[in-house]
């Protein structure tokens, strides 16, 4: 079962209070942040799309009160859950409720690492508290509860639907990440979302390089920005009419072209830049090895990449990686998003 919850919740008279939800989600490819300045008619927005792994599985059953377990290698903190269960318990209370929530987090999708995983997770959590209350709603309910998509909206419309997604973000005002933007509602506008062809990507997950921290992002953001606007307006030539014209015309060779150009556009090169020569060094292998365009999602660490043949770079590049810690993923763009079972 998937998707329509409403269809589901009234089919048969089932009495989804007494359930158990089991939601599968997937991640997203952030490719690049677009509007990072402070003038002209909009700001924030970006460009990514989902892929099929690695994956991330919520269990959620009933309970009195929110609890949450994440049984993941690498997991959320303490904070990051309290701030999941302060918005399930408002949520709970101000909508009288009868029914809390626990949560049980497993799969291979890692946390910080450049795949939206934070977002999923509060996604799913809300989302199962209005299936298990019996209760319909909708994607933009559970997006405003979520608090998520303040600086860009790829993940939290990938989640449900997954494909690529262009975001034209929203109307100026301060520019934060949208890990530090969870009080201030901010709607962006969905330019486009195009199923994403069945090209294959490899992902090189470089557990050596350690991931900014939110305080760490917040100081890379007031470092950074505001950009002018000739960069945004380079960024912004590469996104649409290089990865937005190549994802509609299944061109890949443009896709791989203006995914390079991007890397050394103002906003992306400065994200790279926070790691330094280990990014630096690590796409270097990757393309020694065979591929054709190397790009880091989000704030990283992950690299994706494409190629003519994904095995044999990934086999090539293991070789000279010296030692360092790397996880190689084959994967495949996902067109349908996240998966619901009732038990």
């Amino acid at each position: 079962m998937r998707k329509n919850i409403w269809n589901i919740s009234i089919q048969n008279g089932l009495m989804l209070h007494k359930s158990k939800v089991k939601i599968k989600a997937f991640p997203r490819i952030h490719i690049t942040l677009i509007g990072m300045n402070e003038t002209g008619y909009r700001i924030n927005g970006g460009l990514g799309f989902s892929i099929d792994k690695p994956s991330i599985e919520g269990e959620i059953v009933p309970a009195k009160s929110f609890s949450f377990t994440d049984k993941r290698n690498k997991k959320l903190d303490s904070s990051e859950i309290e701030r999941i269960g302060n918005i399930i318990n408002e949520i709970f209370l101000s909508g009288k409720l009868s029914t809390n929530i626990h949560v049980t987090i497993k799969g291979d999708l890692p946390t910080h690492s450049g795949f939206g995983s934070g977002t999923i997770i509060r996604l799913l959590c809300i989302e199962s508290l209005f299936i298990i209350n019996n209760i319909p709603y909708t994607k933009s309910k559970l997006i405003k509860l979520s608090r998520r998509g303040g600086t860009s909206g790829v993940g939290i419309r990938t989640y449900f639907d997954g494909g690529f997604v262009f975001d034209i973000g929203h109307k100026a005002e301060e520019i934060i990440p949208s890990s530090l933007a969870e009080d201030k509602i901010r709607k962006s506008i969905i330019l486009k979302r195009l199923k994403m062809p069945e090209w294959e990507i490899g992902l090189c997950l470089p557990h050596y390089i350690i991931s900014l921290t939110p305080a760490q992002e917040k100081v890379f953001f007031a470092n950074t920005i505001p950009l002018k606007q000739t960069d945004v307006n380079d960024t912004l030539y590469h996104s649409i009419y290089g990865v937005l014209a190549a994802v509609k015309e299944s061109d890949k060779s443009c896709f791989e072209s203006a995914v390079n150009n991007i890397q050394n556009c103002k906003w992306k090169l400065a994200e790279r830049t926070t790691y330094g020569k280990k990014i630096f060094d690590l796409e270097k292998i990757l393309l020694k090895a065979g591929a054709e365009t190397v790009g880091m999602s989000s704030l990283g660490p992950t690299i994706f990449f494409t190629a003519k043949d994904i095995k044999s770079v990934i086999q090539i590049a293991t070789s000279k990686m010296k030692g360092k810690d790397c996880s190689f993923i084959r994967t495949k763009p996902n067109n349908t998003g996240r998966v619901i079972e009732i038990c």
